[in-house]
C-alpha cells in the first residue's frame, strides 16, 4: 500500500498530479485501476476534482486526508 500526495489542482484521475512524495520525485500510480486500496492526501491550497467511479474497487481507497489552513482544501 502507497500513500500518494497531490501536487496541483487537477482531475483526480490525471495520474501526473499524484505522487509518493509531497514535494514530488518519487512514483505515480500506474493506473487509475491501481489507486485501489492506497492512501491519498490532498495538500494545501490543491482542488482535486473526482471524476473516477471508483465503486468498481474491490477495496476502495484506504484513507483521504485533506490538508489545509483555516480553510481546509
Amino acid at each position: 500500500m502507497a500513500t500518494y500526495y497531490s501536487q496541483g489542482s487537477d482531475l483526480w484521475s490525471t495520474l501526473a498530479n499524484w505522487n509518493t512524495n509531497a514535494g514530488g520525485g518519487g512514483s505515480s500510480p500506474a493506473s487509475v485501476a491501481a489507486m485501489d486500496d492506497q492512501t491519498f492526501i490532498i495538500q494545501a491550497t490543491h482542488t482535486v476534482t473526482c471524476d473516477v467511479d471508483m465503486s468498481g474497487f474491490t477495496n476502495g481507497i484506504a484513507g483521504l486526508t485533506i490538508n489545509g489552513g483555516a480553510t481546509p482544501g
